[in-house]
């Protein structure tokens, strides 16, 4: 089995990423690696800019909160699009808050916590009056199962997302969600894979991390805490040069590196090799549908009890 593993690694020099518990990619092949996406001819960042065109006239000055910022491109779109106002940048990985350190070195307004998200939520003392996440979220809670357990880690994060829309946020805040589609070609895909190692992934219907946050956020509603729109929108197909470049995508990007130095990568790339060729044109390419649920909250005054 090593032999075979080592075979791979040789064929694939890629296979030698490391991603840890607390480090993701490195900043600069993460950008490297991610493609645009696209709903309906807007990127997940014109989706973001368009959203945040609205506190150029309604936002008061309370500090912003961005979950998850990875290599600084939403903060990048923050800075362009709002006023003169603060803006706290939560991230676990070490890696990527030094990146936006050097990044936005220039700016005052940017105050770093390196920090999970739900550790960060549920401890929290700050107030902000506007926040965003693109893509990460959904990490954590799933973070948190993987260390916790499925019940505990559910509970733990429920209680952060309420915390977020309850004490976190002021009253007529905004907040921002995007969350990955998993029942899309390209999560179908991975979550395959990814459930060898972390069965809670095919437990149900959906993903765990949609899970909670629906029933939390349903519960919100009931409760009149927050206002919600939910959108499930259609990205635009992503094309892959070749099947090299698509098995190093799906397995550092979407998959964390999760199988690169495990004894079933042999198993794993053969199957997801297998999976993607079903995609593959006449020319050798590969073209995925993809697709994300966009998460547009408001928080409110009134309420019953937590």
């Amino acid at each position: 089995m090593n032999n075979d593993i080592d075979a791979l690694q040789r064929r694939f020099p890629w296979l030698q990423v490391q991603i840890s518990t607390t480090e993701y990619l490195g900043p600069e092949y993460y950008e490297r690696l991610l493609k645009p996406y696209c709903f309906g001819g807007r990127t997940d960042l014109e989706i973001l800019c368009q959203w945040l065109a609205a506190e150029k006239t309604d936002g008061g000055n309370a500090p912003v909160l961005e979950i998850g910022p990875g290599p600084g491109r939403a903060t990048s779109v923050f800075l362009h699009a709002v006023g003169p106002r603060d803006l706290y940048l939560v991230d676990l990985s070490e890696q990527m808050i030094a990146y936006c350190k050097r990044r936005f070195r220039d700016e005052q307004r940017l105050t770093f916590i390196r920090c999970d998200a739900i550790d960060f939520l549920r401890q929290s003392q700050q107030r902000f009056g506007l926040g965003f996440s693109l893509w990460s979220f959904s990490h954590s809670i799933h973070r948190a199962i993987q260390m916790l357990g499925r019940r505990a880690g559910e509970e733990m994060a429920a209680e952060a997302i309420r915390t977020l829309f309850v004490k976190v946020l002021e009253p007529g805040s905004r907040f921002l969600l995007i969350h990955f589609d998993p029942s899309s070609p390209e999560q179908r895909i991975s979550l395959r894979q990814r459930a060898k190692l972390q069965p809670f992934l095919a437990d149900g219907p959906d993903v765990p991390s949609r899970t909670v946050l629906d029933r939390v956020t349903q519960e919100l509603v009931a409760q009149n805490r927050v206002r919600v729109c939910v959108e499930h929108l259609v990205g635009d197909p992503i094309r892959y040069e070749n099947m090299n470049e698509a098995l190093e995508i799906f397995m550092n990007l979407h998959m964390e590196g999760m199988f690169n130095n495990h004894p079933l990568l042999p198993e794993v790339m053969a199957e997801l090799a297998a999976d993607l060729a079903v995609y593959r044109d006449d020319d050798g390419a590969i073209t995925i549908g993809t697709g994300c649920y966009l998460y547009l909250y408001e928080t409110l005054t009134g309420g019953g009890s937590q």
